[in-house]
């Protein structure tokens, strides 16, 4: 159990995200889903898309961590001061990517 406020950040439209979460069981584990919609179709990594994130949680970038299997965002996050977990098989990490998963499941692992 991770502790911290808990939001999605997808290029999904709403109604998809809200979806898969559902038959994944996790819907009740996010406060938000801020859809591609919710960023006015300013996808990741676009800057505005993560600045307009950060307005609607009300919370500064260096209090945030993003957790991608995308570099480009992971990119821009870091830029904005955000902390980076990158998920990949890859072994070596870009210096942009504070620390590396090789599943999601790890996160429960992982000392912040």
């Amino acid at each position: 159990n991770l502790t911290g406020r808990k939001v999605i950040f997808t290029n999904a439209p709403r109604n998809y995200a809200l979806r898969v979460l559902d038959i994944l069981g996790i819907s009740d584990c996010f406060e938000l889903v801020f859809s591609v919609e919710s960023a006015r179709f300013h996808a990741k990594p676009s800057v505005r898309g993560f600045q307009m994130l950060l307005k609607a949680i009300k919370m500064p970038a260096h209090n945030c961590i993003l957790l991608e299997d995308n570099l480009p965002a992971l990119m821009t996050a870091k830029r904005l001061g955000m902390k980076t977990i990158w998920v990949s098989k890859e072994l070596k990490k870009p210096n942009y990517v504070d620390y590396r998963l090789h599943k999601v499941l790890a996160l429960t692992h992982l000392k912040l």
